[in-house]
């Protein structure tokens, strides 16, 4: 919340500054593989009239994540075209003087400064940030060039320094055609196929059911590789193992590693869980890190049973489908567990920050099929903790390649579930494999889909029965059978996708109100003859479900029971129900029977039976009148 008021008040304050010159693109977009997002250099300009550029881009002005990020953005732009430049980065302190932040809104992990900086040393106040580069005079040591010094919103330098003009640099995702895919790719290679989907391990109930397209491609395979066997990972031996990997030996803690402000959050973690307050004491912090998550991941309602793995592992053994691992989980725990402790420490003071926080946006990521920003936290990941990232990411990956590139050849499909950080990015089993020369796609996500339809037909009060209608896509009419007084619901079941509008419609114009997953028509007369059908859309286009027609009989035709009879004529008239029908009874308008009928009550009966229509539980019998009874359902 704090990082969007910020953002709010920096676009707030450069919307308010005096007019200057706009800034152009003097180059770009130009690609850097770590961040996987595209940069801009922008024509002799403020920091302000670069921003708005950057804005209208789709971007801002750049945010440095770490050295990497800064040592590609100064040799791409700070000598570009043979003139050494000066470039405004997005950070400032505009809203607070000496409280920098960045014009993205990302949280500030990295600081480049000038031995002495920042000093807001002009008479006009310094309140933007640049990486020094001109030296018109000779006047700057090599070691100041790419060095972060704050400054005035000025057009070109102040001239006693002579750092020359200012050029903005603009940070922007890479365009939409690759955010809205789905995590799968599809490699083809002769005959074979090999599709390597980016799983999330842990999900909600409400995040199911799967992405169809993902679905399609387990169907299609004959062969599925998992990173480990989920069986054996949660068997007692390796639950001791990593216990015993996880324990510090005698003399070692935790809390001997931590800042103390961070060891009493984690106690304080632990009791809110109704955990002893040193029960993470023992552990070292990679353990720890995934205790944390795993406790928080309760409260959001996410756990490994409803994760894309462990759906697609007891799907492959409910049908039999051939499975293989890419690790033993014994390795796996290995791989994380070797990772440097000084950086999983850092880790650790980090999350316990917000314990559990990055794993919804993470999900809705995945949902959204937003590969740069899953790219982006790798990049960032590699940047602050290169260690972690090698062991957990880059090692793997390696290690695993060969086991896809086995599987393109011959003549079969095969499938990988990997996380989706091994997925994305440059470092990616995607982008490995087509540097190898194969034929990469990722698959684009597909428009949401109608899984299920269910009609339910009352009468009175009375559930009359449930009817799966089959769904039908297109302009195909099927007839629904209803009958006037009766009260008929829709239900629809729709695939779970992100952003997915269903709006259900009557002879092609929109119904009112009735944009949910339920159709209730009310009770019905002969107002409500009509079409019917559900549109569904979403960011991948749209589909037209189920054109019903509802067709009311009317009760002059009704498939009669018993013959007409009239109370008090000394005629007693039986009717035979049955168990689980129902019925309705209907009376003549008028005095001979006939003429028009219309609706007098229902029956529901709980055992099979002949009945004297005259001893029915109804109000008083209208006398003079004919009655008879008609099985509805």
């Amino acid at each position: 919340m704090k990082h969007t008021i910020i953002l709010c008040l920096t676009v707030g304050a450069i919307a308010l500054a005096p007019n200057r010159a706009i800034s152009e693109i003097l180059a770009g977009p130009i690609y850097n593989t770590a961040t996987d997002h595209d940069y801009y250099l922008l024509t002799e300009g403020s920091w302000t009239s670069a921003e708005q550029e950057a804005v209208s881009l789709g971007g801002h002005l750049v945010t440095i994540n770490g050295q990497p990020e800064q040592d590609w953005v100064w040799s791409t732009f700070g000598s570009y075209g043979g003139v050494r430049r000066s470039l405004w980065i997005g950070l400032n302190d505009v809203v607070t003087e000496g409280t920098f932040v960045w014009s993205s809104g990302e949280p500030v992990t990295f600081l480049n400064w000038l031995d002495g900086q920042p000093d807001n040393n002009t008479p006009a106040g310094e309140d933007y940030v640049h990486m020094m580069g001109n030296d018109r005079n000779g006047e700057l040591p090599l070691s100041v060039y790419g060095k972060w010094n704050d400054y005035q919103n000025t057009d070109a330098a102040y001239t006693s320094y002579n750092f020359g003009p200012m050029h903005g640099v603009v940070e922007v995702e890479r365009p939409f055609d690759s955010i809205g895919k789905d995590f799968l790719w599809q490699i083809d290679h002769g005959e074979s196929r090999v599709y390597i989907l980016g799983s999330i391990h842990v999900l909600r109930s409400t995040d199911r059911p799967l992405p169809v397209s993902m679905t399609q491609a387990f169907n299609q395979s004959t062969k599925v590789y998992f990173e480990t066997d989920l069986d054996e990972a949660a068997s007692d031996s390796v639950g001791n193992y990593v216990v015993a990997r996880a324990t510090y030996p005698s003399g070692q803690n935790l809390q001997s590693k931590l800042p103390p402000v961070t060891y009493t959050k984690l106690q304080n973690f632990a009791v809110s869980k109704s955990l002893p307050a040193d029960y993470f004491r023992p552990y070292r912090p990679w353990f720890v890190i995934a205790l944390v998550g795993a406790y928080a991941n309760v409260d959001l309602d996410v756990s490994e049973a409803n994760g894309v793995d462990r759906y697609f592992f007891n799907l492959a053994k409910t049908r039999g489908v051939s499975r293989a691992y890419l690790e033993t989980p014994i390795e796996q725990f290995d791989f994380i567990a070797n990772s440097p402790e000084s950086e999983l420490l850092s880790s650790l003071i980090i999350g316990m920050e917000n314990p559990g926080g990055g794993t919804l946006p993470l999900i809705e990521n995945w949902k959204q099929g937003n590969t740069p920003a899953l790219a982006r936290s790798n990049a960032i990941m590699a940047a602050q903790s290169p260690g972690i990232y090698s062991s957990i990411i880059t090692t793997r990956n390696q290690n695993w390649i060969g086991a896809v590139t086995n599987e393109l050849v011959g003549s079969k499909t095969t499938m990988f579930i990997v996380g989706a950080a091994h997925a994305v990015g440059e470092d990616g089993l995607p982008a490995r494999l087509s540097r190898l020369g194969y034929s990469v796609r990722q698959l684009p996500l597909m428009p949401p889909r109608l899984l299920a339809l269910r009609a339910f037909r009352e009468i009175s009060g009375f559930q009359t029965n449930e009817v799966d209608l089959p769904v039908i896509e297109g302009n195909t009419v099927s007839d629904l059978p209803v009958l006037k007084h009766s009260r008929i619901r829709l239900v629809a079941t729709i695939e779970n996708k992100p952003n997915v509008t269903n709006v259900w419609h009557r002879d092609g114009i929109a119904i009112g109100g009735q944009s949910g997953n339920e159709l209730d028509l009310g009770v019905l007369t002969a107002g409500s003859n009509g079409e019917y059908h559900l549109i569904l859309s979403g960011p991948d286009g749209q589909r037209v479900y189920n054109r019903i027609r509802l067709q009311l009989n009317d009760p002059d035709i009704p498939a009669l029971r018993v013959a007409p009879f009239s109370p008090g004529s000394g005629f007693q008239s039986f009717v035979s129900v049955l168990a689980g029908r129902h019925y309705q009874v209907q009376v003549t308008e008028g005095l001979e029977p006939g003429g028009s009928w219309r609706w007098f009550g229902d029956l529901a009966p709980v055992s099979s039976a002949e009945l004297p229509l005259t001893t029915l539980p109804w109000s008083e019998f209208v006398p003079r009148r004919f009655y008879r009874v008609m099985e509805v359902y």
